[in-house]
C-alpha cells in the first residue's frame, strides 16, 4: 500500500513539472513600473521588453530595448489584467527593478494600499527600488539613456550612487513592507524629470504609509549623515571642495524627564578634492565643516519632528533599550517629537594638497 502511494506521489510530480510554460514568444519582461492616479483610478506606466525583440546582450542594442505601454483598473491587478488583454502576452515582473509612484497617488492613498498587491505578488522582488515623481512616472520610465538600453536600470543606478554619495535616500519594497510593520516610518526617495532627465530631488516621508512632508537634498544628506547610511559627501567650504570618508555614526539614547535626549555622533576623513583662492588654515577648515554637517542633521531631525515621523526608527530603538523601564514603542513615539537632539561632529583630515 506505501509502495502505490508513493508511485503515485511521484507521478503527480513528474506530471506537475511536465505541465507546459508559457513560452518566450508569449511573454513581455516588465523592467519598471509607475503608479499613477487619475480619477480615482490607478493608470500604470509599465516599462517592458517583449524577449524575441531583442537579441544578445541588452547593454549592445544600438536604441533602448524597452517600450513603455499605459494600462488602468480599479486596481494594479485590474490594470496589469488589462494590460494582459492589450498585448495579449502574460507579464513576467520578476525582472522588475523599480517601482515609480507619483505625487499624486501619494497623496490620494497609503503607501502600503499603494504597494499591496507586489506585496504579496510571489513572483515580485522584495528589493526592488521605490521612488516617489512629481510628474508622470512614464516620464522617468521613459527617458533617453544613452548607452543603456534599459532606462529602470539607469534610475536604479542614480539612486544607488545618489544614497553612496549622501544625496537620496534609497527604499526597497522590503523598507515599506518593514515600515507597515511599525519598525519605521518610510522614507522614499523623490526624483525630478527636467528636460528628459532625471535629478535628485529631496526625500518623501511618510507617517502610517501616508504621506506628511519632504526633505530637501541638503536635509535629506543630514538624515543620512545620522543614520549613518552615507558612505561619502562632498562639501563646499568656502571655495574649496572637501570629500568625507570612512563616514560613521553612533547613536546614544538617554531618558530626559518625560522624554528621551538623543546624541548622535558623526565621524569621518576629510580629503580636499580642489583648493580655492581662500584656503583657510586645517583647524579652520574642520571646525567650519563640522558646523556645516551639524546644520545639515540638526535641520533634518528638526523637520522631521515637525513631521511627527520616525525614519530612523528612534522609537523602536528606544524601547528595546529601555524595555525593563517599562518603554513601549508607542509612548516613547508619542513624546518623540519633543526629545531633545544634539549633534557632535568629530573629522580629521588625511594628508594630501598644499594644506598646511
Amino acid at each position: 500500500m506505501k509502495r502505490c502511494i508513493a508511485a503515485a506521489m511521484l507521478l503527480l510530480v513528474v506530471l506537475c513539472g511536465c505541465r507546459p510554460q508559457p513560452a518566450v514568444s508569449e511573454q513581455v519582461i516588465v523592467t519598471g513600473i509607475g503608479i499613477d492616479r487619475r480619477d480615482g483610478r490607478y493608470v500604470l506606466s509599465i516599462q517592458a521588453i517583449e524577449a524575441l525583440k531583442t537579441s544578445g546582450s541588452l547593454s549592445e542594442q544600438n536604441d533602448t530595448a524597452t517600450a513603455v505601454y499605459t494600462a488602468e483598473g480599479a486596481s494594479v491587478a485590474e490594470a496589469l489584467q488589462a494590460f494582459l488583454n492589450e498585448t495579449g502576452k502574460s507579464t513576467y515582473i520578476l525582472q522588475n527593478q523599480i517601482l515609480v509612484i507619483s505625487m499624486a497617488q501619494c497623496r490620494e492613498e497609503s503607501l502600503f494600499t499603494t504597494l499591496d498587491y507586489f506585496v504579496r505578488n510571489q513572483e515580485g522582488r522584495a528589493l526592488v527600488d521605490l521612488v516617489v515623481c512629481r510628474d508622470d512616472p512614464a516620464a522617468l520610465l521613459d527617458i533617453t539613456t544613452g548607452s543603456d538600453a534599459i532606462p529602470a536600470e539607469y534610475v536604479s543606478q542614480l539612486l544607488e550612487e545618489g544614497n553612496r554619495w549622501g544625496r537620496s535616500a534609497r527604499a526597497r519594497l522590503l523598507d515599506a513592507e518593514r515600515a507597515s510593520s511599525g519598525m519605521y516610518d518610510a522614507a522614499l526617495p523623490i526624483l525630478d524629470v527636467k528636460d528628459g532627465t532625471p535629478t535628485l530631488a529631496g526625500t518623501a516621508l511618510f507617517r502610517e504609509g501616508m504621506l506628511t512632508g519632504e526633505l530637501t537634498v541638503t536635509q535629506t544628506t543630514g538624515l543620512l549623515l545620522a543614520d549613518g547610511e552615507a558612505e561619502q559627501c562632498l562639501y563646499t567650504v568656502g571655495d574649496t571642495a572637501v570629500q568625507c570618508e570612512e563616514i560613521c555614526s553612533e547613536l546614544m539614547i538617554m531618558p530626559n524627564g518625560v522624554g528621551w535626549k538623543y546624541r548622535f555622533t558623526v565621524g569621518a576623513t576629510v580629503r580636499i578634492v580642489e583648493e580655492g583662492e581662500t584656503l583657510p588654515d586645517r583647524q579652520t577648515l574642520l571646525r567650519q565643516l563640522e558646523e556645516k554637517m551639524e546644520a545639515d542633521v540638526v535641520e533634518a531631525m528638526t523637520m522631521m519632528a515637525e513631521y511627527r515621523v520616525d525614519p530612523l526608527g528612534l522609537a523602536r530603538r528606544t524601547a528595546a533599550k529601555y524595555r525593563s523601564s517599562g518603554a513601549t514603542q508607542e509612548a516613547v513615539r508619542t513624546v518623540l517629537p519633543q526629545s531633545e537632539c544634539t549633534v557632535i561632529v568629530n573629522l580629521s583630515m588625511t594628508d594630501g594638497g598644499f594644506l598646511q
